[in-house]
């Protein structure tokens, strides 16, 4: 509507660009869950491959120095994994702050625009009332309006 003003328009510009930055901040947060799953899947497959060439190196001669450096091996693994998986719980509770802060934001945003709705609806009415009344006063006035 031509001679609407939402007085609060400046502020739910603002509510946007914040909910913007928010969706901005949870795709960031989103890609780094993502590799950090990437990472713990790539640390399980490297413990499964060894485990199975492991058990292909017990069915022939495996020397001691070979079970040590396989105990070793699997060892850091597993050192690797648990840490990679603390980085996932740390990458994935970032990712549900990160969709909480949207969530908010989204709120406050439609609140402003149910509120602008709202009051355009209003003085759409008001307007259509206004030119009802000044078409109801020309009829009047034209047919009172000696001839």
């Amino acid at each position: 509507m031509a001679g609407f003003n939402f007085r609060l328009e400046t502020v739910l510009q603002h509510r946007r660009r914040i909910e913007e930055d928010c969706q901005r901040k949870l795709a960031a947060a989103l890609a780094d869950l993502t590799n950090e799953k990437r990472g713990l899947a790539g640390f399980e497959n490297s413990r499964d491959q060894g485990r199975e060439e492991f058990q292909q190196k017990l069915k022939s001669n495996m020397t001691a120095s070979e079970m040590l450096y396989y105990q070793r091996y699997f060892d850091q693994l597993a050192f690797d994994i648990a840490d990679q998986k603390r980085k996932v719980a740390a990458a994935a509770h970032l990712f549900e702050k990160k969709r909480s802060e949207l969530v908010t934001a989204l709120k406050k945003r439609k609140v402003l625009d149910k509120l602008k709705e709202k009051q355009m609806t209003a003085a759409a009415k008001k307007g259509l009332k206004q030119e009802q009344d000044f078409m109801n006063e020309m009829a009047v006035t034209r047919h009172a309006r000696p001839r």
